[in-house]
């Protein structure tokens, strides 16, 4: 497994990554919509869930194929 990395994107806390790569498969889980530059800007989609961590409104779970 491969960790993604980016100085674009927030440093995620604790052992949490930005994404993984395994076997031409990209995991990402658990991205809140954090604005570096401006952690108060809202998510334009919302999908109805339970609470989230550090009172966020949106996560995005997402897995992609390499080409």
């Amino acid at each position: 497994m491969d960790a993604i990395q980016t100085p674009s994107a927030p440093t995620p806390s604790g052992h949490y990554s930005q994404a993984m790569v395994h076997n031409r498969l990209v995991f990402v889980a658990g991205q809140l919509p954090i604005d570096p530059k401006d952690p108060k800007r809202p998510a334009r989609a919302v999908v109805p869930c339970g609470v989230l961590n550090l009172g966020y409104q949106v996560e995005i779970v997402t897995i992609a194929a390499l080409r």
